[in-house]
């Protein structure tokens, strides 16, 4: 979900999603600013973040900060993710130059601590766009398997508690977000629709509801429908294995949500 491409042997959809905020003053700049949030086993200074982070400030113009956890790698896998968006609430709080407003890029389980921001980041710079690629929204049905052995095999160790116990989810970010049992060897997104916030349907793993037939979304448990409704979701896919994108794709589909008209 980080820098694990080596674990994808096929190409398949990658779900790109952008919500765009329903109130928001521009700022005197004639671009905003943006931050990036990496995945799991990764970190700003891994060749993928550092990577988007190249292009995404060359091709838009804008000003652009890699927001690390903790120490990176590790702290992806080991700090819970209500942490994991505490710390970076609090990072937020104090950059100044987000003072007038900024855009979120999430990488993968990034996604998660960027819409942490903006659900309950109370008192930060207003967020104009959350732009999220490869994100596991609506959960995961496997644990993610990247890092290497000693990530594994504390993981693991961790784990034989159960993903759900109180032991887990204090000590393993993906905990937060996988949803068991199924499809217990794959390593990324599955279902890929979860990027969308699409999932299986409860007690069918055979059947995929996608994000307009969930109950999330009719209900409008987060305001998914409401965003949706006013225009301020777009819902893109792009071919791709996990979180890697076309250099056309990146400039077609996110460079336009990082410059100064707003879409």
């Amino acid at each position: 979900m980080g820098d694990q491409s080596e674990f994808v042997s096929q190409k398949f959809i990658l779900m790109v999603l952008i919500f765009q905020a329903l109130c928001w003053q521009p700022s005197f700049s004639a671009h905003l600013p943006f931050i990036l949030l990496h995945g799991v086993n990764s970190q700003c200074t891994n060749n993928r973040p550092t990577s988007y982070m190249k292009r995404l400030t060359q091709w838009s113009g804008a000003n652009g900060s890699c927001l690390e956890i903790g120490n990176g790698t590790w702290s992806s896998w080991f700090i819970p993710l209500d942490k994991q968006v505490e710390e970076a609430c609090n990072k937020v709080k104090g950059m100044k130059e987000l003072a007038n407003g900024y855009n979120i890029v999430g990488i993968s389980q990034g996604n998660l601590v960027g819409r942490g921001i903006v659900e309950f980041c109370e008192g930060s710079p207003p967020v104009n766009n959350l732009i999220s690629i490869g994100a596991p929204q609506a959960g995961i049905a496997s644990v993610p398997r990247a890092g290497g052995v000693p990530v594994i095999t504390l993981a693991n160790n961790i784990l034989k508690a159960g993903v759900y116990s109180d032991y887990a989810q204090k000590r393993f970010a993906p905990s937060g977000y996988t949803k068991l049992p199924k499809h217990e060897n794959e390593t990324v997104i599955k279902p890929k629709e979860s990027s969308w916030f699409g999932y299986y349907e409860d007690g069918n793993k055979k059947k995929i509801l996608q994000p307009r037939e969930t109950k999330l979304y009719i209900e409008d448990w987060i305001g998914l429908k409401t965003l949706d409704k006013a225009g301020r979701v777009k819902f893109i896919k792009v071919g791709g294995p996990h979180v890697q994108m076309l250099d056309d794709d990146i400039k077609k589909y996110v460079i336009p949500y990082l410059q100064d008209k707003r879409r």
